[in-house]
């Protein structure tokens, strides 16, 4: 296994003992504990947290998720929920108050490169790829619109599931190959469970914002990242999280 597959595992069994433990965790406490874990444990890992814009007034996301290889990127627009064992996930789509909102602007605001995504916490078993105690899963935002807009009402956990695949699965799944100079096999991944039919779509680019280039360019704090960006950062997310898996001599041995 590669090292980001072991840790992304790592967090999402800890993330799943936590939620079953304790139900009523709150999403941001779980969001914050999994970025920090993977900030700790992998030096590739880098993200920085700002509060200028309002979460829930322009997209509903909790982070953008970056993946930079030498060749291409892949970008996702994250908003977390909790799953639950029973009931209907009905409402926490059509957030607030079954009016679609946070859906449309998740969806609205992913503009390219950006693909926008559920990033769900587990607190059971049952899982697909076979995979035992994962926490986090991952949902098409369009697929689940799409399905609130064919009529469909009942999402319940197995309907969830049965439009999920386990995150640290970008990593570890069989299809992936390895991970270094390229995403294939994160692509690979991507298309056999997320497909679209519109390259423009599918969360790939080959092209960097100059903000997430910092990133990978040198140390930085939140409030120098802020003070250089705060005219030109994303609306809505809380955060920008980058991982860069590339092969370098020169990667930073730390972060800020």
């Amino acid at each position: 296994m590669t090292k980001y597959c072991i840790e992304f595992t790592n967090a999402s069994n800890y993330i799943f003992k936590w939620f079953s433990k304790q139900s009523g965790v709150k999403e941001e406490s779980l969001t914050d504990w999994f970025l920090y874990y993977l900030y700790e444990n992998l030096a590739e890992f880098n993200y920085v947290e700002y509060s200028r814009w309002d979460e829930g007034k322009y997209t509903g996301a909790d982070f953008d998720f970056w993946i930079i290889s030498e060749t291409e990127y892949l970008s996702l627009r994250i908003q977390a929920k909790k799953m639950s064992r029973t009931g209907n996930h009905y409402s926490a789509l059509t957030y607030p108050s079954n009016t679609k909102k946070q859906i449309n602007l998740l969806i609205s605001s992913s503009t390219y490169p950006l693909r926008p995504f559920y990033l769900f916490y587990n607190n059971d078993n049952l899982s697909k790829c076979e995979r035992e105690n994962s926490g986090t899963f991952l949902t098409d935002a369009q697929r689940m619109m799409d399905m609130l807009n064919s009529g469909i009402t009942n999402f319940n956990r197995q309907v969830l599931l049965d439009n999920s695949a386990p995150l640290e699965c970008l990593f570890c799944c069989p299809l992936n190959g390895s991970i270094g100079q390229n995403l294939e096999g994160v692509r690979v991944f991507m298309e056999t469970y997320f497909h679209v039919e519109d390259e423009h779509n599918s969360g790939f680019s080959d092209s960097l914002p100059p903000y997430i280039e910092l990133l990978l360019r040198k140390k930085v704090s939140d409030d120098e990242f802020l003070e250089e960006f705060q005219y030109s950062l994303p609306e809505g997310t809380n955060r920008i999280v980058v991982l860069d898996v590339r092969n370098k001599e020169n990667l930073k041995d730390h972060k800020y």
